[in-house]
Order: structure tokens, then sequence, then C-alpha cells
């Protein structure tokens, strides 16, 4: 308000109102109101005068302690009504109305008028919000009555007075309405030499009530009742008294007008209106899912303070059920759904109160409402997860001997010793276009077993569920890119992480695409990946590059594409520890009906032997189409097994792009290759390279090509 009148662009320019005839600035009038003990010549009425003669008397500037005082004992009635109270603010913008500000007040609002070019480009929001907010406000304590508004000089449209379609006549008033509660203050206004008067005779009623201002106006002997803009006048009728035409009026206000903490708080209230609806959601989904049925028959009777309550309800259920087809046991698990929900919606209730009950002007802040917002939908995602999460640690308690689990009792009953529920949410940190943190701003559900058993904490979790539950719930997500790119929120020495990521595996219906790279576990719990891409329907490509996989870790996954229903495509391990050993699988893989079109086995230790088994699989392989075997030691044996199994292929391989690069090759390997290219058309892409580590006599890169009865060498 102070910047609307002391720093905007007509602060110091001069204006005249027409009723009083007063010459004064806005900064002027800010500091007659809000600094009344400043050292300043006060503009005076230009048409009032102190002989006593004028109806009217001069202002007075009001101490800002009288202010004050006045505005305390408002507020004590509002306070009986349980209304909101009136802010000094609130006292500064109804004392400004009342002066000479409210020709540019309303100029403004109406959109014309003569003050309107005098306003420039300020456009006064602030004051005009604060002026509308003590209307809204101080109107609860106006009696109903008749008040009057007078009108000289205007004209008003034909459409005023002629009845629309729906058969009434009026208008609405666009800026604010002063209008009184003394007819003779009206017929003044009226009744200027040489203009027409009409005067609006309106009645309040129950809720069309304006503000009355007296108790604070510049000008109280007016008796002023102000009405916020776009009220809405009715005429019900007119008559004749001397020289100006009485309107007799209906008044309607306008009901969406708001207080200026309800016009500051409308981001809070978004986000509030957000809350409730989705602890609504919560509430929902714990009376009415599967999932949380059975939750709630293993939860709650471990709960101390709902088991009770739940077996008494449970009793009342049998009791009423009594001659239905309902037994103990269902009663029961009714009775525990429904008090588990109860549970749930307290809980969800106490969790998201705290993000909408901040002061309002922080959700005014971009940065702070957009993390509010997901913090509050990550948190209802996490709530929303907890039976879920349990399925999959059910899940992964079957396939405990593949994943290296201990011993978890979490089967399809659920039954767990004890439950601990802990909501604890953070705001999700981006890492580029389509990556995100996943174990940051996803957190499952706490539990703790007895003593001997296995407790499982919020940061376990994480590892075994976080990527899971937030690929299911980013369904758009094609891609998953976890290295540099992307930084889980906990190490990994005991291979949480890869355990995520089988989970991710086990439970993603739209994941295509995942790669993963300089990640710290080894062989061990890389079999927990391998074990779930066995299981795995939607994943077309795999990428892992500088992981100790280890061929224990490649063997799990060279036996997953075996599985039935496995789609995928293009498995890429570079720099992950094969040795020779894991040759044999590759055959395997390679022999048996997969979808597999490109393996890359870049910056392994394949060595000769190893290459050799691969060479058996790819004679007989009808789908592979790219194969890379650089930097893997395979020697002159191994490239001449790779070259024999093209010529056994011939024309029905369908490998296209064979890279054998980076190899000690010997002084053979060209020839062998030579003679592969005569018996294989599909090859479109061979590379080979330079051998630095052996003797290169006799091998001219890229070929020396001579052409006999044996073909092409």
């Amino acid at each position: 308000m102070e910047r609307d009148h002391l720093h905007s662009e007509d602060s110091s320019d001069e204006f005249t109102t027409s009723n009083y005839m007063m010459t004064t600035t806005p900064q002027i009038e800010w500091w007659f109101v809000a600094e009344p003990d400043r050292a300043v010549e006060w503009p005076k009425e230009g048409n009032i005068k102190e002989d006593g003669t004028s109806h009217a008397t001069r202002r007075r500037p009001l101490p800002l302690s009288e202010l004050k005082h006045r505005l305390h004992e408002v507020n004590a009635q509002l306070a009986v009504l349980e209304e909101p109270e009136l802010m000094l603010e609130e006292g500064l913008g109804a004392r400004l109305y009342t002066g000479p500000m409210f020709v540019k007040y309303n100029d403004l609002l109406r959109g014309f008028g003569a003050a309107l070019a005098g306003c420039k480009s300020n456009r006064y929001v602030t004051t005009i919000h604060v002026i509308n907010s003590v209307i809204v406000k101080a109107s609860k304590l106006t009696k109903a009555a008749t008040i009057y508004r007078g009108v000289a000089g205007g004209v008003l449209p034909q459409s005023f007075w002629a009845p629309n379609a729906q058969g009434v006549r009026g208008g609405i008033e666009g800026a604010f309405m002063s209008t009184t509660f003394d007819r003779e203050v009206a017929l003044q206004y009226a009744s200027q030499p040489g203009k027409p008067g009409l005067v609006f005779e309106m009645h309040m009623g129950m809720i069309d009530r304006g503000c009355e201002l007296g108790w604070i106006s510049q000008y109280p002997h007016e008796r002023e009742c102000l009405f916020a803009p776009l009220t809405g006048i009715e005429v019900l009728g007119t008559r004749i008294e001397g020289a100006v035409l009485v309107v007799e009026a209906r008044l309607s206000i306008n009901l969406n007008a708001l207080t200026i903490e309800q016009v500051i708080s409308k981001r809070r209230k978004m986000v509030g209106d957000m809350c409730i609806a989705m602890q609504a959601e919560i509430l929902h989904e714990a009376r009415s899912e599967p999932s949380w049925a059975q939750l709630a028959s293993a939860a709650v009777p471990l709960l101390p303070q709902l088991a009770a309550t739940a077996a008494a309800a449970a009793k009342v259920l049998s009791r009423q059920a009594a001659g239905a087809d309902v037994d103990d046991d269902q009663a029961a698990q009714l009775a525990s759904t429904d008090i588990l929900a109860a549970f749930i919606r307290d809980e969800s209730h106490a969790k998201m109160n705290r993000f909408y009950t901040d002061e309002p002007e922080r959700y005014n802040d971009d940065t702070y409402l957009s993390d509010t917002i997901s913090n509050a939908i990550n948190l209802k995602r996490a709530i929303s997860s907890y039976p879920f999460a349990l399925q999959q640690l059910a899940i992964l308690h079957k396939m405990q001997d593949e994943l290296c689990l201990r011993s978890i009792d979490v089967g399809a009953s659920f039954a767990i010793e004890s439950v601990t529920f802990n909501f604890n949410i953070g705001p999700p940190r981006h890492h580029g276009s389509d990556s995100y943190a996943y174990g940051s701003c996803l957190r499952t559900p706490q539990l703790e077993m007895h003593e001997g058993e296995y407790v499982i904490a919020v940061e376990q979790l994480m590892g075994y569920l976080a990527l899971g539950a937030g690929i299911r719930f980013h369904t758009s997500h094609k891609e998953l890119h976890i290295g540099q790119r992307l930084t889980l929120a906990l190490p990994d020495p005991q291979g949480e992480i890869a355990h995520g990521i089988s989970a991710l595996l086990l439970l993603s219906r739209t994941l295509t695409d995942l790669s993963f790279a300089n990640l710290g576990f080894g062989p061990e719990p890389a079999k927990a990946i391998g074990a779930a891409l066995g299981r795995n329907t939607t994943l077309t490509r795999l990428s892992i590059r500088h992981v100790r996989l280890g061929t224990a870790g490649a063997v799990e996954i060279f036996r997953g594409l075996h599985c039935t229903g496995s789609r995928l495509r293009h498995l890429i391990l570079n720099h992950t520890s094969i040795d020779p050993a894991c040759g044999a699988h590759v055959r395997a893989a390679l022999l048996a009906p997969t979808a597999l079109t490109e393996l890359d086995l870049a910056d392994n230790k394949l060595g000769p032997g190893g290459c050799e088994a691969v060479a058996e699989g790819l004679a007989r392989n009808r789908s592979l189409e790219v194969l890379r075997l650089p930097n893997n030691v395979i020697e002159e044996a191994g490239v001449k097994a790779v070259a024999e199994a093209l010529i056994t292929a011939g024309a029905a391989s369908a490998l296209r792009v064979l890279d054998l690069s980076q190899n000690p090759m010997g002084s053979q390997g060209g020839v062998f290759m030579g003679r592969a290219l005569a018996h294989n058309p599909p090859l479109k892409d061979l590379r080979l390279g330079y051998d630095y580590h052996a003797e290169v006599s006799g091998f001219l890169p890229p070929f020396r090509y001579e052409i006999g009865d044996e073909g092409l060498s």
C-alpha cells in the first residue's frame, strides 16, 4: 500500500476531487492517513465554509493510536460473531477510501473517468484488495436498513431501464459503491445546478449488506455505507421528488469477494484443497482396496492402540450380522479394515497438515510452492504404497535363495510380527530431463521384526523397493539410466541397489530401457538382477557398464534370457569382469530361442576358450544381428573359431555387425576372417583394427584381397 501511494508513477501528481474540490496527491493522502503526525500543511476542501453555514465539516487527521483503538472496538464485535478481525492495514485502506483517493480507485475499476489518465501505470492493486477485504469483514456488523446513493450529471443507458429477457431491469456497479444512511446527504450529492439528479433508494437485507464506515471516515457526517465492486442494482420502480428522480432498487452483493487473507492465501488454499482431496483418496483406498484389507487383518491385531478397538468393533459387527451370511472371521476382517482406515486417515491428516499450515506468504514463492506440492504428492504415494511394498517384500522373500536374502517372514498373509508406520518423505532431486533420484523421494514403510529375526529399516527398503515403486508411480517413464546421471540416496556396500534394481525388473510394467554404470556391488548381489530379468516381460534393452558382475553374476543374466516371456533384444555388458567360464553360458543363450539381436561384451576377458564357446552358439544362431567382442584377449584361436562359425552359418546368419577390434589376433587372424566373409553375405560391418602386442607381418589392415577358386581371402 505504501508503494501504491509513495513510490509509483503518479505519487507526486496533483488531482482534484469533484465532491469537496480538494487538490492533493497520493503521497499526501498516504501521509494524512498513515503518518498523521507528519509536519505537513494538509490540503483543504474548496467548498466547505468554516462559518458554520455548511452541512459538512473539514476533515481532521486521526492519530494512529485512536485508529488502533477504534479497530480494537470493531474487532471485539467481530469476535463475538466469530468473524475474522480487521488488520491495521485494512483500517488504513478504509480511511484512505473515504478521502480524495476514492476517485482514483473507482475510475481504475470502472475503466473510465476524469482521474483514470492521472493514474498512469499505477493500478493500486494492493490497496483495492485491502479495501474490498474491509467490506467483506465489517459488513457482518451492519444493521439492515434503507440506504441512499445520490448521483448528479450522469446518464444511465437505456438498457438499465428496459427489462431484459428475464424481465429484470438494472445493472452492475464495477467500482466500489458509496451509499449513505442519511437521505439528505444523498440529495445534496444529487442536487447540483444544471445537472440531472438521481437518488437510489435501496434496502439492505440478511445477505446484501454494505460496510458502515462512519467510525473511521474522514467525513463521518456522511454516514457512509460502502459496497464492494460488482454489486448488482435491480430497478424495482421510480418516482419524482422535486427535481430528483428517485430509483427504488434491490441490491445483490458480490458473494465471491475475498478478504485480504484469502487473497494472500490463494496458493496455500490450493495446496490445502489438494491435500484434503488426497487424504480422501487414501481413506477410500484403505477401505476398498483388497491389499489394504489383507494388511489390516495382519497389522491391526499387532498394534496395541488399535487391537482392542478392532476386537470390540468385530463383536458389534458379528451381532449386527446375526442371521446374515457373515461369520466371525469376516466380521473381524471388516472391523480391522475399518479401524486401520481410520488410523491411516488420522496419520495422513497429521502428516499432510504440515503442507498447508505454513505462513501464506511462503506459498507465493514459486520454488517453495513447487517443493510443497511435490512433497505432498510423494507422501500420498508413499502411504498408498504400503500394501504394495509389503507384497513386493513377499515376492522377494519367495526368491530369497536366488536373491541371497536372509529369512523375512512376509508371506502372502503378511505374517509379520510388528508394524511401525513411518512417513518420511523428502523433496525429489532432479538430475536431468528424464532421471530422478527415486531413492530420495519415495520412502516405503518401516518394518521391525523381533530380535533374532531380520530388521528392515527405511534405508534398506529404499534399496529394495524405491526404484520399483518409483517406476510404478511414474508409468510414463520408459527409460531409466543409473550412474553418473542419477545419484541414489544410499551407498551400496551390501548390494541394496542391486536388489532395488531386481525389484524394479519384477514390478515394472512399462520399463523398456534400463542402464546402469559405476555401481559398487559385486557378483553375489548381481545374481538378483539376473533372477529378476527372467521374470520381466517388458525390458528390451539392458546396459551394464563398469560393474563387477563377474561370471557368477553374468551367468544369472544369461539364464534370464532363456525364460519364456523375455523380450530383451539388446544386452550390453561392458567392463563387467566376465572371464572364459562365461563363454558356455553365452553359447547357451545364443542357442536358446530368445529375442536377442545385439550382444555387446566389450572390455572383458573371454579369452580364446570363452570365444570358442561363443562361436559354437553363433554358428547355429539365426537372430543375432550385432556381436561386439573388442578387447577380450581372444587371440588367434578365438578369431579362427568365430570365422568358422560364420562359414557354418553362411547365408542363414542374421549377423550384420561384428567387432573384434583391440584383440591379439596373430598373423592368421585376417586370413581367417577373409575366408569367412566369402561365405557370409549378411555381414556388412567388420571391425578388426591393429594389434599392438603381436607381430603384424602377413596381416595388412583392413585386408589384402585375393580371388581364387576358394573365394575371397
